[in-house]
């Protein structure tokens, strides 16, 4: 991806701190991320059901799928079996892999 120079909020330049661009005028809190990330959705499928996420802050009935950040490190399945560990691992307090 091609980095930026300028700030677009204040169009001042930008510095390279902590391997990231931010904006070096001390008014701006600009800080680019490198964004947009890929991001991977699936469908989880168990004999009981689909799995589908849910936020406590939401409303009772708002459900989404789940996401997953896309790394360029590792294949879309590996980031997947990761994130199952961690929620399964997360939700049921033991480690199942």
């Amino acid at each position: 991806m091609k980095k930026f120079k300028f700030c677009p909020h204040c169009a001042g330049l930008l510095q390279t701190q902590n391997n990231r661009q931010v904006c070096a005028d001390a008014t701006s809190s600009y800080v680019h991320y490198d964004n947009p990330l890929p991001v991977v959705a699936a469908i989880v499928e168990l004999p009981e059901g689909v799995v589908l996420a849910h936020n406590r802050s939401w409303p009772a009935k708002v459900l989404a799928f789940l996401l997953v950040l896309s790394s360029i490190k590792k294949t879309h399945k590996k980031q997947w079996l990761e994130k199952c560990k961690r929620s399964w691992v997360w939700l049921h307090k033991v480690p199942v892999w």
